[in-house]
């Protein structure tokens, strides 16, 4: 990647919101809580930026529609449920994609029901 496409940038609610208002900015990724995500995209939009503001949210897991619908599905459930969901790792939002929906969520309601 060419120098400055990618910024990771840490601070505090000054610098956060010296980022949503800049002008050279051009897009906002963030996940962490709730009330914050709200914030940063409230201010982030109302400043013609795209956001990407992930509240309450963890980990993502993305299912794909080539996807092996065993191996998915025990994955799922494992991050999702193991350690009663209480883990950094915790598997907290599944984005299934495309075609993904037909052959893996039924598998994996199936599953969760089972619990």
């Amino acid at each position: 990647m060419p120098k400055g496409v990618l910024n990771l940038v840490h601070g505090g609610r000054d610098c956060v919101d010296a980022l949503l208002t800049h002008p050279r900015v051009k897009a906002i990724s963030f996940v962490g809580s709730t009330p914050v995500a709200r914030h940063i995209f409230e201010t982030g939009t109302r400043h013609g930026k795209r956001v990407q503001s992930n509240g309450g949210a963890k980990n993502f897991v993305f299912l794909m529609p080539d996807a092996d619908v065993e191996n998915s599905v025990r994955g799922v459930v494992e991050g999702a449920y193991g350690c009663a969901g209480e883990r950094c790792m915790a598997a907290s939002t599944a984005v299934v994609i495309g075609d993904a929906a037909k052959k893996v969520l039924p598998s994996l309601v199936e599953a969760a029901r089972a619990i």
